[in-house]
């Protein structure tokens, strides 16, 4: 293979398969856009199979603070492009985190660094259902909330 040249012609496909998987990521699956306001506590998951007593122990365990507030954006929408702009803007250390489109653009147009949400598992992990969605530290612990892209001074205007 490698004198007829083809170990390196397939070396340089997957070398390009690599690098157009790292600019474009795979989508999330399953997220809608958000079409109203919901609100709900950030919990610990605790897996069913620890032993009764451990079970309690864990479950009297505060969920932590989480340390940025984390955005999460459908990144081919430029409503929720802008949406996440508006929040960046007043709040610069929270962290955007695509879960569909390109890592680069989205950069780009907000001015930031961007992470993505690989295969979905914060989303899951969360329990976001749609996008945007903003995690945050509220008055009764860790929260999320997701909202309608158009809505985005409402919630601007609200403390979280």
């Amino acid at each position: 293979l490698k004198s007829s040249g083809q170990y390196q012609k397939r070396f340089d496909q997957e070398k390009q398969k690599i690098a157009e998987l790292m600019r474009n990521p795979p989508a999330v699956v399953g997220l809608a856009k958000a079409q109203e306001i919901r609100i709900w506590p950030l919990e610990a998951s605790i897996p069913e199979t620890l032993p009764e007593s451990l079970l309690r122990q864990a479950a009297s365990v505060e969920m932590p603070r989480i340390s940025r507030e984390l955005i999460f954006i459908d990144g081919t929408d430029k409503e929720e492009l802008n949406a996440a702009k508006a929040i960046a803007e007043k709040r610069p250390d929270s962290r955007i985190v695509l879960v569909n489109g390109s890592i680069g653009e989205a950069s780009r147009t907000l001015n930031r660094r961007i992470f993505f949400d690989q295969g979905g598992s914060l989303t899951r992990l969360f329990g976001i259902h749609a996008t945007p969605a903003i995690l945050f530290n509220g008055t009764d612990g860790p929260s999320g909330m997701e909202f309608p892209p158009q809505e985005v001074q409402s919630v601007l205007s609200n403390p979280l």
